[in-house]
């Protein structure tokens, strides 16, 4: 992803996230991976230290580490959130302040996940569900954050329940927004992506308003509640042919059939810890019977329903959900302590 793109992106989502302290390093090494390191992507005047890209494997995974204001003593818990397919850390923005009042937040830009500027254009082909998600980990390994809660919405709901079954030692709870886990048939736009050449193609030619204009028709029961910085902020995201071949990918993991995700669905009953799902009824996306299937696969699950809520219910009506989700996160971090 050309640099300033990246910084196009950063910029949209800075002015949406409030600043907060610098994190107190510059540049680390991973401990059991020397070629790991962390880089700015833009001077530390213009970020306030906030902005990260951690490099691994010759590809760039950006992600930014927000600290809330710090109430009693010792560290905070933090809070990983991985957000839907094709969006932006900036999905949480407006949920942000009540998330903040428990904890520190960890926002990993997975579908930035791509290779460096000078091979920009190159499709990251071949990266599984599974390998976003144990690259999303990398993260908050590379941090030394050792246990932590974990969240997130539609498709990084999905990504944070596997992330959950494969480290249940250090994921102390779950909180998620409309979390795609189950398989399902897939809309016919995502059927014409899978399409060698074709989902080329079309990547290749579509401007940036027409790849995320289904945010407003899937995401809000109610468009008019769409907040243009935002949207602003899935248009960059979504300039760059790598972040636009990185979408074409994803979706062609994206699974259909039980077969292909029994690993995981098989082990969701030994998901022991908390679980809060927020549900808008009105999702025209994923499958009406997930709130169901939630609640009978998970033993320590609340599902809590909204009747006239969309597939993005934390961005269309957070000062309804950003209560029970900071009550949430409160009483697990009591129950740890």
């Amino acid at each position: 992803m050309p640099k300033d793109d990246l910084l196009s992106a950063a910029d949209a989502a800075a002015a949406l996230w409030p600043c907060r302290d610098a994190h107190d390093m510059l540049e680390l090494c991973h401990p059991f991976r020397p070629a790991t390191r962390f880089r700015w992507d833009m001077p530390l005047s213009e970020s306030n230290g906030t902005h990260w890209v951690l490099e691994t494997d010759e590809r760039w995974l950006p992600f930014r580490f927000i600290r809330g204001n710090s109430v009693g003593p010792g560290k905070r818990p933090v809070l990983l959130l991985l957000h839907g397919m094709g969006l932006h850390i900036a999905s949480f923005s407006a949920i942000g302040r009540w998330l903040l009042a428990t904890h520190d937040v960890l926002l990993v830009d997975w579908n930035s996940f791509c290779v460096p500027p000078e091979m920009d254009g190159q499709s990251v082909a071949g990266s599984s569900l599974r390998e976003l998600m144990h690259a999303a980990m990398c993260v908050p390994n590379a941090l030394g954050i050792g246990r932590f809660a974990c969240g997130g919405s539609s498709l990084g709901g999905g990504l944070s329940l596997m992330a959950a079954l494969d480290y249940p030692q250090q994921i102390t709870e779950l909180l998620l927004f409309n979390p795609a886990f189950y398989p399902q048939k897939l809309p016919s736009f995502y059927r014409l992506l899978r399409v060698p050449l074709l989902g080329e193609f079309i990547m290749t030619i579509m401007p940036p308003e027409k790849l995320i204009c289904g945010v407003t028709s899937i995401g809000y029961s109610n468009p008019a509640l769409v907040n243009p910085a935002l949207m602003k902020a899935y248009q960059a995201n979504m300039k760059t042919r790598s972040n636009r071949l990185k979408l074409m990918d994803v979706v062609r993991q994206l699974p259909t059939r039980e077969a292909e995700v029994q690993g995981y669905m098989t082990r969701a009953g030994q998901l022991h810890q908390p679980v809060l799902v927020m549900w808008g009824l009105l999702d025209p996306l994923l499958r009406a019977d997930s709130p169901q299937k939630l609640r009978q696969d998970l033993p320590n699950v609340r599902v809590v329903e909204y009747a006239d809520l969309s597939h993005l219910p934390h961005e269309e009506a957070p000062e309804r959900l950003g209560p029970l989700a900071s009550e949430f996160l409160r009483s697990c971090q009591q129950r740890l302590v």
